[in-house]
């Protein structure tokens, strides 16, 4: 049996898009599905699987493509079968709320010690941890003769830790 869109031609706006569940998560599915696309609303086969809060992509006319949020799906079980989709304002391209630094320049020890706590906002706790990695990272065997050709590059990696820091806290307070 020939779903709703068979007897529709691309004059009338049908045209293949990708609706996108759960964006931005570790369970994202993104679904290929025919679909009459208006201004407003758009209309699918009624077995399509689009549900309030879908991400609808589909390419622009002008170029690139267009995103729309689905914030109101009807089912229409009565002849004919479809699916109707008010659109929302246009979801926003997903970026991270807070940028994540690069920490190149520091002592693979001090990176393991705190970057998982850095990127996830502990602050404090990333700084105690790169504070104390060097220590760790240092035995008493290899203390002696070395230690002193050590010293400017604990103070180089401080001063790293600074600049990162300084540079978080103006990500926060919304100055790039």
């Amino acid at each position: 049996m020939a779903g709703f869109l068979a007897g529709m031609s691309s004059s009338m706006g049908v045209q293949t898009v990708v609706i996108i569940h759960n964006e931005g998560t570790q369970d994202e599915e993104r679904i290929d599905a025919q679909a009459s696309i208006r201004a407003n609303k758009g209309t699918f086969e009624v077995e399509t699987p689009i549900y309030e809060g879908d991400i609808v992509e589909m390419d622009d006319p002008r170029g690139g493509r267009d995103r729309r949020v689905a914030v109101d799906v009807k089912v229409h079980t009565i002849h004919p079968q479809r699916t109707t989709v008010t659109w929302g304002k246009s979801a926003p391209v997903r970026t991270a709320p807070v940028r994540r630094l690069v920490l190149e320049n520091l002592h693979a020890q001090v990176i393991s010690c705190s970057s998982d706590l850095f990127n996830d906002g502990q602050f404090s706790a990333a700084v105690s941890e790169a504070f104390k990695s060097p220590r760790k990272a240092v035995t008493v065997e290899e203390l002696g003769a070395d230690w002193l050709a050590s010293q400017p590059m604990l103070h180089k990696q401080l001063d790293e830790i600074r600049r990162v820091l300084r540079a978080a806290d103006k990500d926060r307070n919304g100055h790039l």
